[in-house]
């Protein structure tokens, strides 16, 4: 399953720090993304790493 997400950014960044999310680099996203990362939108990385539920 998923590990972890990531999400970019220009307006919400205090919602996702307030639901557990992180300030991440660009050098955190998966490679194919980072390539596409656009500098031009100052997008702000946001990374929340996954806890696996047990029953």
């Amino acid at each position: 399953g998923l590990k972890s997400l990531f999400v970019l950014s220009t307006h919400t960044m205090h919602w996702f720090q307030e639901r557990g999310y992180q300030a991440g680099e660009i050098e955190q996203l998966p490679i194919q993304r980072a390539e596409l990362y656009n500098y031009q939108r100052k997008s702000r990385i946001f990374l929340k790493t996954l806890t696996e539920e047990r029953a």
